[in-house]
């Protein structure tokens, strides 16, 4: 565990972790029923919005997101963990590249079944190749270990692809422990 943690800081420290950055989104809202809604990019903005929302208010984050900054997805993560809140990503959502460290930060994971959730290595963008390649390695290390740290299993080493998009159903995110509960209804939202 210390391990991890000692990549993550030494990556902060060396500036590479606004590897997913999207352009910036509109903030998080809060729809009734405690349920706070991320369907935008994950972006500083959105970042600053979140750590500031009152977390006694909010029981769920529902997530339907194409990602964004890796280094603000894993700030949101442990807001999400510590505060002890579920995640969810609603009947024909997606949950895709940062957005899936929130996700996986949730004291219990669900998702309908037609939702989708997408993984693949980082991207540095750079004139320069070398620096392309460690902005790649590092991030994608960084993504996966902050992934790992939340419960993931250690093997997404082996399965995320390097060279493609590795997309999967909720079903199938739940047979990799991603996903832990899978229902028509709308059991993740509940207060139960």
């Amino acid at each position: 565990m210390r391990r991890r943690f000692a990549i993550a800081r030494l990556i902060f420290g060396l500036g590479l972790c606004g590897l997913f950055v999207a352009p910036a989104g509109t903030a998080a809202r809060q729809s009734p029923a405690h349920v706070l809604v991320i369907d935008t990019p994950i972006t500083p903005e959105l970042r600053d919005a979140i750590l500031a929302t009152d977390p006694a208010d909010i029981r769920v984050v529902q997530l339907d997101s194409a990602g964004g900054s890796v280094k603000d997805a894993i700030a949101i993560g442990q807001w999400v963990r510590t505060n002890n809140i579920r995640t969810h990503v609603p009947e024909g959502a997606e949950s895709a590249s940062s957005c899936t460290i929130i996700f996986q930060a949730g004291v219990v994971r669900s998702a309908h079944p037609p939702a989708r959730f997408l993984y693949h290595y980082a991207s540095q963008k750079s004139t320069d190749a070398q620096e392309r390649l460690m902005g790649r390695v590092l991030g994608t290390v960084l993504y996966v270990e902050a992934l790992i740290s939340f419960g993931a299993p250690e093997s997404l080493y082996r399965m995320i692809p390097g060279d493609r998009d590795w997309r999967l159903s909720a079903d199938k995110a739940r047979r990799y422990r991603i996903v832990q509960v899978v229902a028509t209804d709308d059991a993740g939202l509940s207060e139960d």
